[in-house]
């Protein structure tokens, strides 16, 4: 039980960070980096997104 749990969670991780990365993208922004849980920025995750040119 407790191993597909964690798959799921997993899994919904996964659609999340491809759902931020789709907004992203449909507002012109590519990104360069993700950090997640990032610990110099007190465990909040960072997006690195770069606004497209034309």
């Amino acid at each position: 039980m407790a191993l597909s749990l964690a798959w799921r969670r997993g899994q919904g991780q996964a659609r999340a960070l491809s759902a931020y990365r789709g907004l992203l993208a449909a507002e012109g922004f590519d990104v360069l980096a993700f950090m997640p849980e990032d610990p110099g920025c007190g465990g909040h995750s960072v997006w690195l997104a770069r606004r497209r040119l034309g």
